[in-house]
C-alpha cells in the first residue's frame, strides 16, 4: 500500500536517471523541472493500450466470482473501468519516465541518442506539477506526489489490479454517488501506466504520473501538451518548487569533450558546481 492508502505500488526513493539531449538537459537544470508527457507522447504510444487491457482482462476473468453477495460492487467496477475510461485516460494523463541504471545502451538508443545525457537526480522529495508555490493545501498541484517502480512481472502486475478492485468495491455507498465515477477513475488513472510487458523489464522504468485535473469536467477548456513538474519542500501553509536535485551528469558514450565541459559550465553558472559530469564507457556502434 502507498502513502496515499490507496494500492498504488511502494513509493521509489533513491537517485535515479532520466534520458535526454542536451537542450533537454539544459532546460531541465534552468527551469527545476522535468516535462510530464501524455501517453501518446511516448517512445511506445501503445503502452497505455498493454495496461488497460490487463486491468479488463482480469476483470473479466474475476468477476463471476468476485464478491458474489455485493452485486453493487461489481457493477460500480463494470462502470469505472467501462466505456468512457480509456478516453478519460487519454485526456487526462501526464507522464515523467526515469530509469534506475544510469548507463544503458538501449537508453541512450531509445532516448538521448549516443550523444545525449543522463541526469541523476534525487527522487526522495514529493513532486508536483504545478506553480512554483503551492498555498491553501497545496491547492493547484497536480499529480500523485512520488515515483513509482513501473510492474513488469505478470504476477506483480494482477495483484496489483486486484488490489484496486478491492478497493473500488470497499468504497461506501457515499463514495459511489454523484460524481463518484470520475473520481473512482481519476484514483484508478495511473495504474495502467505503470504496467509494461515483461519484455521491457530491463529498461528498470520509473515514473511519476499526474492527472489534468479539470480535463472531462464540464469546466474543461482544452487540451495540455505537456506537464512541467518538479520537486517541491514544505514550510508552513504552502511548499516551494526547489533547485532541481541533480547529483550527477553522465554524457553519452560519443558525448565530446566540449559538450561536457559545456554541461559543467552551466552547472557552475546555476550554483551547483559540486554535480559530478563524466562520460559514459559503453562502446557505441
Amino acid at each position: 500500500m502507498s502513502p496515499l492508502n490507496i494500492p498504488y505500488p511502494p513509493r521509489s526513493t533513491g537517485l535515479v536517471w532520466h534520458y535526454t539531449n542536451e537542450a533537454g538537459l539544459r532546460g531541465i537544470l534552468t527551469s527545476n523541472r522535468i516535462w510530464g508527457s501524455p501517453p501518446e507522447s511516448l517512445n511506445d504510444s501503445s503502452e497505455l493500450d498493454y495496461g488497460i487491457q490487463l486491468v479488463r482482462d482480469l476483470w473479466s476473468d474475476d468477476r463471476a466470482t468476485f464478491r458474489p453477495n455485493d452485486p453493487e460492487a461489481r457493477h460500480f467496477i463494470d462502470s469505472v473501468i467501462g466505456e468512457g475510461w480509456e478516453d478519460s485516460l487519454r485526456g487526462s494523463t501526464f507522464i515523467a519516465c526515469a530509469s534506475s541504471t544510469a548507463d544503458m545502451l538501449s537508453q541512450w538508443r531509445s532516448y538521448a541518442g549516443p550523444d545525449g545525457f543522463s541526469i541523476g537526480f534525487q527522487i526522495d522529495q514529493v513532486w508536483f506539477g504545478g506553480p512554483d508555490r503551492l498555498v491553501n493545501g497545496n491547492m493547484g498541484a497536480r499529480g500523485l506526489p512520488y515515483w513509482f517502480d513501473v510492474i513488469y512481472e505478470s504476477e506483480a502486475q494482477q495483484a496489483t489490479i486486484r488490489a484496486f478492485f478491492e478497493y473500488l468495491a470497499d468504497l461506501p455507498p457515499s463514495a459511489r454517488a454523484g460524481n463518484a465515477l470520475w473520481v473512482a477513475r481519476l484514483t484508478l488513472s495511473p495504474l495502467p501506466t505503470l504496467l509494461k510487458h515483461p519484455g521491457f523489464r530491463e529498461e528498470r522504468e520509473l515514473r511519476w504520473v499526474g492527472d489534468d485535473l479539470m480535463a472531462g469536467t464540464p469546466e474543461a477548456t482544452g487540451t495540455q501538451e505537456h506537464l512541467p513538474i518538479g520537486a517541491y519542500r514544505f514550510a508552513p501553509g504552502e511548499a516551494n518548487l526547489t533547485q532541481f536535485p541533480v547529483v550527477q551528469v553522465l554524457g553519452g558514450p560519443q558525448c565530446t569533450a566540449e559538450a561536457l565541459e559545456r554541461v559543467r559550465e552551466l552547472l557552475q553558472d546555476l550554483g551547483l558546481s559540486h554535480v559530478v559530469v563524466e562520460r559514459s564507457t559503453i562502446p557505441y556502434r
